[in-house]
């Protein structure tokens, strides 16, 4: 029975949804424009992340209907008990549509979104080398594995890495990687 009560999140990933106060959802970029029909794209929310313990499926349609009724954005965060990892986020808002809320579920065991190199380039002047550079280190890839994927020394790249932080303004490695996220993040949901 224990295993009845999982959450399953191994297909997460960062989705926009309308749901309306009973829990039926739609994909945010449906053709329907009323999700609270039952139509061939609606299924239940608590269907879709895959939650079978009631109590969960319950707190989340409560906290749909708190949103819907406050109009007050919540954070609502879901684990699998019976398995390691951080789980996944709704962040339900209220739509300007009454009677409907707007769940975004991320999942945090995701890597974060990266832009494209084209867009990398386009909107800081990188070239190709210095483009596939920040992506490498948004990849979580080290000066020292970079270099040796690029047959070069650590100190052309460390070199070149300094060149991306001036070109972006970042002063740090770790405020480039900030920067990347977020633009990897406005671009994809």
């Amino acid at each position: 029975m224990a295993a009845q009560n999982r959450l399953s999140v191994s297909t997460c990933e960062q989705r926009h949804y309308l749901v309306s106060a009973m829990g039926q959802a739609q994909p945010l970029f449906a053709a329907s424009s009323d999700p609270g029909r039952e139509e061939p794209g609606a299924r239940s929310l608590r269907h879709i992340l895959g939650v079978r313990c009631p109590d969960v499926a319950s707190a989340i349609l409560s906290a749909i209907d708190r949103v819907i009724q406050s109009r007050r954005a919540q954070v609502m965060r879901l684990q699998d008990s019976y398995a390691d990892g951080p789980g996944m986020l709704l962040n339900i808002q209220p739509a300007r549509e009454p009677d409907i809320a707007v769940v975004r579920v991320i999942c945090l065991e995701a890597p974060p979104p990266l832009p494209s190199a084209d867009l990398l380039s386009e909107l800081f002047g990188l070239t190709r080398s210095e483009t596939a550079i920040c992506l490498a280190l948004a990849a979580d890839l080290s000066l020292a594995v970079i270099a040796e994927h690029r047959g070069s020394s650590q100190e052309t790249v460390r070199g070149q890495v300094k060149v991306v932080l001036r070109k972006t303004g970042a002063t740090s490695q770790k405020q480039l990687l900030r920067i990347i996220t977020q633009i990897g993040a406005s671009v994809s949901g």
